[in-house]
């Protein structure tokens, strides 16, 4: 059994509260205005797995299957059916990428190695190096070097300096980097570069599908266009990580805490190391050890929820 406790914004004092009967719909009276939640769209949905804890994941491949790995037994979760697939053993994994129509996922080992798996459990390997999500498909760095991932692989660009997972992005349109404190923003169907400079070296990037970069450095964020980069948002605690939610970006705080950049304020305070989003959709996913949550970023407004 689980408590879950949640809290919502109301432009008002309420004077009444009611709930339906099934318990799913909750109603406010605020001045001369009635809100209606959907309790069951806002609250998270719990499925459970059998007793253990994950080694990796839960990591979404598109917006309706999830894979993750529990005591080195690698599982494919279907969200809308709730049935599970066994994929072949692949090891203890670092990292798991997917394109966004989830055909496929891209393992990368403790050692290393990158490994493509289909859904239906077929394999090959992609040597040593690290994987980018890009959109439709999954782009392979390695040293100075970038690539697709598909059994002929093809290179599409060459680096000044060795490339950093925290620091190359891509898309379907769109490859960016960061050398030191250099950015560098690449269109891959014309192969027009730009350059530009901040005045210390980023910690993560983050590349929306118009090809707008955002740099982080320590609490700041930096929003590069193509002119001059300016600095967008100040955070108030270091940043860890750089995320994308609709048309903005989202900063995984050293509090585990995630911010919105545009509203400026905590939007999902979650204490979690097993946190991801998916690409295209507004969800978020987290694994407490013994089950999956999923969450709706889209139905507002939410304050807080603590899970129990």
């Amino acid at each position: 059994n689980r408590a879950t406790s949640l809290t919502i914004k109301a432009s008002g004092t309420p004077i009444r509260i009611a709930g339906s009967r099934t318990g799913s719909t909750l109603a406010i009276a605020i001045e001369k205005h009635v809100l209606f939640y959907d309790l069951d769209a806002v609250l998270p949905r719990f499925v459970p797995i059998p007793e253990a804890r994950f080694s990796a994941g839960p990591r979404f491949l598109d917006d309706h299957h999830v894979v993750y790995v529990r005591d080195s037994a690698w599982t494919l979760l279907d969200l809308a059916t709730g049935a599970t697939t066994t994929l072949p053993p692949l090891g203890a994994p670092r990292g798991i990428t997917s394109p966004t129509d989830g055909s496929y996922f891209v393992v990368e080992d403790v050692e290393g190695t990158l490994t493509r798996v289909g859904l239906d459990g077929s394999s090959s390997s992609l040597g040593a190096g690290f994987a980018i999500a890009a959109g439709s498909r999954v782009l392979i760095a390695k040293d100075r070097t970038l690539r697709t991932s598909d059994p002929t692989p093809r290179l599409l660009a060459t680096a000044a300096g060795p490339l950093a997972r925290t620091t190359t992005r891509a898309n379907d349109r769109y490859l960016a980097y960061a050398i030191g404190a250099e950015l560098t923003r690449l269109e891959l169907r014309t192969g027009v570069t730009e350059h530009a400079r901040l005045g210390r070296a980023p910690a993560s990037l983050v590349l929306t599908p118009s090809g707008i970069v955002y740099a982080s450095t320590e609490t700041e964020v930096w929003r590069w266009d193509g002119a001059a980069p300016v600095r967008h948002a100040t955070t108030p605690r270091r940043i860890t990580a750089l995320g994308f939610e609709r048309d903005h970006p989202i900063a995984m705080l050293d509090t585990l805490s995630w911010f919105d950049l545009a509203r400026g304020e905590l939007i999902f305070p979650v204490q979690t190391t097993r946190a991801s989003w998916a690409e295209q959709a507004d969800l978020a996913v987290i694994g407490d050890g013994k089950s999956i949550l999923l969450f709706d970023l889209d139905v507002l407004p939410i304050q807080g929820l603590r899970v129990k």
